[in-house]
């Protein structure tokens, strides 16, 4: 600056303060701006669920880049997961209102056990809001079998080392039908203090959409063409703001869930795994290994019969005649069980497999597949309801096995229910309790009713529209060949119509069941379906966003002039 002043005055004239920016952009500029516009759109869009335990930095940072990858290269999928999430708030947050805004009845001690119509259901101290509805749906409540003091509340029925089980959406709505004083009754303000949002990182990433926006209509409006680059950040930053609409009252990094503990929380839980699928989501959720329910393969016997003893075979009584089950079941429950399916059952309300009936071989086939998968990678034991046996062949029960199906008997009988009602209540296919939330587990709503169909079917269609009409921008735009262009206009067609295929799809699937009188909300193979298209969207939209990248240096010459006003507005780039 001292060279340049004494150049200015030795010339006789007054130094020069302002300079000017050019009136063009580099290659650099542009990928510089497209990526800090991508990555603070993407950072600010997720939110996690709520881990188990807390997490440590290292792993925090690790589940926060892997789902960053997949914001990158499918936003449309954390759209749809956000949609999902959404849904299913309002859902839980209409049910609870429903619930608690009910006269209230008889009142009860907290740890009463009596019937839920003699409970106190009435108004709660905090009001409900959305906040209550998202903390529900991301693992926010939690059944622990573990004191305050770090030791076991009782007897467990979770595999050793498993001390928790995360309570899903669905399995919350459980609870308001037939347990909701076992709902804890905290604040917004409880839940919102453990949120990590920012306000500043809303602001800057308001601020560097706005700007970019602008950008890209000023470049638009003084007929300066746009890089793909720029018009894939376009519609990854509508997907993101839209994803962070849709997430907006969701709290942030919350560390740790809040645990609901007691016999009447255990004997809950046992009855709502019955209830529940087990699920081994894949790929961001877009596949999925599922196992049929226990629920499924289960009936009801008089609960007075008596199981037959066999050697080396525990024979245990009705749950009626034990005086303590929940001081006596550990001792009990020394060793296996043998029950002859439909003849022999355990607990108050008769628990009894049901017969063994051969699906064909090539179904059981699939089941022993997809449950030597799942249960190795998580890490247990097959289930007796996923092993083939013959047809009047006891079923041999694990200690664990025994005290889930008593504890859930107890519940049960708690709530007045039999296993026919549980089956027809449950109004999809998503678990009640899973070892640990996942967002992938939101990355379809599993609907089983015609509404949640549509509904379903008709997010994906507008979500899918919403990432590829954007893409529409750059058809007249220079490619490098004339081969990659048409490559890039059939990508284009193929990502923004997918969602309306699908639908297409959806619905002929659900005219044929219906027409050879199957169920039409029977969804069984729709996961290897969905898988298959899943590989054809996926190559499509990754094609796009390559593509993006290699035509930034085939760029013609007015992509690099700037538009008149554009230089002066604040951002990070």
């Amino acid at each position: 600056m001292d060279n340049f002043k004494q150049l200015a005055l030795a010339n006789g004239k007054a130094p020069r303060l302002w300079i000017a920016q050019p009136d063009f952009r580099g290659t650099f500029g542009i990928l510089s701006l497209c990526l800090s516009t991508l990555l603070i759109c993407v950072w600010n869009a997720i939110h996690p669920d709520i881990p188990m335990r807390r997490f440590s930095t290292t792993r925090k940072l690790f589940v926060a880049f892997m789902w960053m990858v997949v914001a990158i290269f499918a936003p449309e999928l954390l759209l749809f997961i956000a949609f999902n999430q959404r849904l299913a708030a309002t859902k839980v947050l209409k049910l609870a209102s429903k619930t608690f805004s009910a006269p209230p009845s008889k009142s009860a001690g907290e740890g009463d056990d009596t019937d839920l119509s003699e409970r106190n259901v009435g108004k709660r101290k905090h009001p409900l809001t959305i906040v209550h509805g998202f903390y529900s749906a991301m693992g926010g409540f939690v059944f622990d079998f573990l004191d305050e003091e770090g030791q076991l509340d009782g007897p467990t029925f979770l595999p050793p080392g498993q001390t928790r089980m995360c309570i899903s959406a669905s399995g919350v709505q459980f609870l308001l039908r037939h347990d909701p004083d076992l709902i804890p009754d905290i604040s917004e303000y409880s839940i919102t203090e453990r949120s990590k949002g920012s306000s500043f990182a809303k602001a800057v990433l308001v601020a560097q959409l706005a700007w970019f926006c602008a950008n890209c209509i000023s470049r638009l409006a003084q007929h300066l063409p746009l890089s793909l680059l720029e018009i894939a950040t376009v519609a990854h930053g509508l997907c993101g703001m839209i994803t962070y609409a849709l997430w907006w009252s969701k709290p942030l990094n919350v560390a740790d869930p809040t645990p609901i503990r007691g016999k009447r929380a255990r004997e809950a839980c046992a009855l709502m795994q019955v209830c529940s699928m087990k699920h081994l989501y894949l790929a961001g959720g877009i596949m999925s290994i599922h196992l049929s329910a226990e629920l499924d393969y289960l009936t009801t016997l008089p609960p007075n019969d008596e199981v037959e003893d066999k050697k080396g075979v525990t024979s245990i009584p009705p749950l009626s005649e034990l005086p303590s089950v929940e001081g006596q079941i550990d001792s009990i429950v020394e060793g296996p069980v043998s029950l002859v399916p439909e003849k022999q059952s355990l607990g108050v309300v008769g628990l009894s497999p049901k017969q063994y009936v051969s699906p064909g071989v090539l179904v059981e086939t699939s089941i022993e597949l997809k449950a030597q998968i799942l249960y190795r990678i998580l890490r247990n034991d097959i289930p007796w309801h996923a092993r083939r046996r013959m047809h009047n062949q006891p079923v041999h029960l694990t200690p664990l096995d025994v005290k889930r199906w008593l504890m859930a008997s107890n519940a049960m009988r708690r709530y007045g229910v039999d296993l026919k009602s549980l089956a027809d209540e449950i109004p999809s296919q998503q678990p009640h309790v899973m070892p640990k939330a996942t967002m992938q587990a939101s990355s379809d709503s599993k609907a089983k009713s015609l509404v949640g169909i549509v509904t379903t079917n008709a997010a994906t269609v507008l979500l899918t529209v919403a990432f590829g009409l954007p893409h529409f921008l750059g058809w007249n735009a220079v490619f490098p060949s004339p081969r990659e262009r048409h490559i890039w206009h059939a990508a284009t067609i193929t990502v923004t119509s997918w969602g309306v295929a699908l639908g297409i799809l959806a619905a002929i699937g659900l005219s044929v069941r219906w027409w050879f009188g199957a169920s039409p909300w029977d969804r069984r193979g729709e996961t290897a379906f969905v898988a298959c298209g899943a590989v054809v969207y996926n190559t499509a939209s990754g094609y796009l966003l390559v593509e993006s990248i290699v035509q930034l240096f085939f760029l013609p010459r007015e992509a690099y002039n700037l538009p008149s006003w554009s230089n002066y507005w604040p951002h990070f780039g």
